[in-house]
């Protein structure tokens, strides 16, 4: 039995809300808040009631709106009405701002996990990654029993190709080497 029939019984208290959606009391939820033409395909509502059809604690999640594109955390709930019906309790809070951050910071901690697995010249992976991947790829290839290569590279005399042509010209030979590494090693 659905007991819910997402008409909106109350309107929002704030002022913008009632600039956003003009009179609201009466309407579908989904109508207003998603201009859709039946209930959401994210709807808790189902989610609300246990299965003997007493309400059930509050629901919380997220969703990004798909009309102003922000996102909001909502605690969905179902409670008894005056009337005595079982209806729909939603608190929405923009939380816009702090998914934002957490976008930001998520894009920072991998530029810095690739930083410390990366050399800087030649974007080649350094000891550390060697370590951290290498064992990673041990165990892969233990486990499948599949083969397993390891190079190692030595340039003889490179001290002197520094030495004769500099750094720079040093740093460039690394970059052609490890782009010519890069190449053969993907065939």
């Amino acid at each position: 039995m659905h007991w819910f029939t997402w008409p909106i019984l109350t309107p929002t208290s704030c002022a913008y809300g009632r600039q956003i959606w003009g009179t609201i009391k009466g309407r579908k939820c989904w109508a207003v808040l998603q201009n859709g033409n039946g209930p959401c395909e994210f709807c808790s509502n189902q989610l609300l009631i246990n299965d003997d059809g007493s309400p059930a604690g509050p629901h919380v999640w997220e969703f990004q709106n798909q009309l102003d594109k922000r996102w909001y955390q909502c605690r969905d709930q179902a409670i008894r009405w005056t009337d005595g019906r079982l209806v729909r309790l939603e608190i929405a809070t923009d939380i816009t701002e702090r998914k934002e951050m957490e976008l930001e910071l998520q894009r920072a901690h991998e530029k810095a996990r690739q930083a410390a697995l990366t050399d800087e010249l030649t974007g080649l992976h350094n000891r550390r990654a060697f370590f951290s991947f290498g064992r990673q790829l041990l165990s892969q290839a233990h486990r499948y029993k599949t083969p397993l290569a390891l190079i190692t590279m030595d340039l003889d005399f490179f001290k002197q190709v520094n030495d004769t042509h500099g750094h720079e010209a040093g740093d460039e030979v690394l970059r052609h080497i490890s782009g010519l590494l890069r190449e053969r090693i993907r065939e």
